[in-house]
């Protein structure tokens, strides 16, 4: 999306522990936010995608700190999600493309960063974004959820994390319904 590129983290109470600007201060492009122990450290960390342009993901300590940073598509920005897709005990680093021709997951081991499984999605050439979660349905893997964008189907598909193995595969809306879905774990 599009908005100030702020990353903050609040408590329940409504208190904010921390703001930082992932991207840069002048960055305006929105930013996707995920949280996940992708270092195998004793907190989770923060992972940060720029919502536009070049598709930089950035993975921050809880106090801000960055700790990775990497490109997973060319160009119009990424979402992203935290799960443990393949049982190891960490979470992996998901990210779809926010708009453009890749209709493709990346997976990547947050530890070096390194590209762990690309997963491209047949029926989906519409250009219209890849939206991205994880869900843990009491065990392990953890599950890839994603939805299309805005202009494409409302369609929500569920993938073992591990074999990618179709789960389930429904419609959040109806049919005709063109203005995309955000999905969550």
């Amino acid at each position: 999306g599009r908005g100030v590129g702020a990353v903050k983290v609040f408590r329940a109470t409504g208190e904010q522990l921390l703001g930082f600007f992932p991207f840069g201060q002048t960055f305006d492009g929105g930013v996707a936010v995920a949280a996940g122990n992708v270092s195998g450290g004793p907190a989770a960390e923060i992972i940060a995608a720029r919502g536009t342009g070049p598709a930089f993901v950035a993975i921050f300590t809880g106090a801000g700190a960055e700790l990775l940073r990497f490109r997973a598509f060319a160009d119009g920005g990424a979402f992203v999600a935290a799960g443990d897709l393949n049982g190891d005990g960490w979470d992996e680093v998901v990210t779809g493309p926010a708009a453009g021709p890749a209709q493709s997951v990346k997976v990547f081991n947050g530890a070096p960063g390194g590209l762990t499984m690309t997963f491209h999605l047949p029926g989906a050439p519409d250009g219209s974004g890849v939206r991205v979660a994880t869900s843990n349905s009491g065990g392990r893997p953890d599950n890839l959820v994603i939805g299309g964008g805005p202009g494409g189907s409302p369609r929500v598909k569920v993938f073992n994390g591990l074999t990618l193995a179709l789960l389930d595969n429904f419609l959040a809306y109806e049919a005709g319904f063109v203005g995309g879905v955000f999905v969550g774990g």
